[in-house]
């Protein structure tokens, strides 16, 4: 299924298996009551017309024509509220599948790693609380990254300084060591980084931390 962009729907039909479906139920459904109306209405007209044998002609012919109009009268009843119950579950159903698309197309963007993405509904559509849910959600992942992107900044710059400062390795190595946990936390808080990245930048940081065991703090800045 195609997602469309957040926004105004111009389209009634909007997920045609879940709209058309309910629609069909409640056709099915009212052509059931009228079956069952039926039933007895035409068993009624038939021990009626048996009653009328013995009356003027004249009298069975009105009661006949009578018969008639009330099928066709009961028929586009029938007809009408079919017609209107299609018409107002489409649009019914139209506040429900539009919302549900639109969720659906911004779970996915989550699932990418792209958290600034928001659910945007129209103000009678419905699950307004799922999407108000799904938003604050949004908010706070976002929250949670921002943080984890100061932290992991702040600990370049220290590990940075400490550097210059001439440090000694088994301190600069703690200071690495805390970078790689970062590192790792801002991976985690985006889902569509792969597993191979994160192996990736795991082992790009094990030989930092070595590294700076045989190495100087002044070696390290000259390279």
């Amino acid at each position: 299924m195609k997602y469309p962009k957040s926004g105004r729907r111009t389209k009634v039909i909007i997920d045609k298996h879940f709209q058309l479906r309910t629609s069909l139920v409640g056709v099915l459904y009212i052509l059931a009551v009228g079956v069952f109306v039926a039933f007895p209405f035409a068993y009624l007209m038939r021990a009626t017309n048996g009653l009328l044998v013995g009356y003027p002609s004249d009298l069975a012919a009105s009661f006949e024509k009578l018969q008639g109009i009330i099928i066709i009268s009961g028929s586009f009843f029938l007809l009408s509220i079919m017609v209107a119950w299609i018409y107002f579950s489409l649009l019914r159903t139209h506040k429900v599948a539009g919302p549900i698309v639109n969720i659906v197309r911004i779970i996915n963007e989550y699932a990418k790693g792209n958290f600034s993405a928001r659910v945007t509904l129209r103000r009678h559509d419905e699950l307004q609380t799922l999407a108000k849910s799904l938003n604050n959600m949004a908010e706070a992942l976002t929250a949670r990254e921002r943080t984890l992107n100061e932290k992991f900044r702040d600990r370049l710059r220290a590990a940075r300084e400490e550097i210059y400062a001439g440090s000694s390795p088994d301190k600069v190595r703690d200071i690495l060591t805390g970078l790689e946990a970062d590192i790792e936390l801002i991976l985690e808080a985006r889902p569509g980084l792969s597993g191979i990245v994160r192996e990736e930048a795991r082992d790009s940081a094990e030989p930092s931390s070595e590294k700076v065991e045989e190495e100087t703090p002044r070696e390290i800045i000259l390279k």
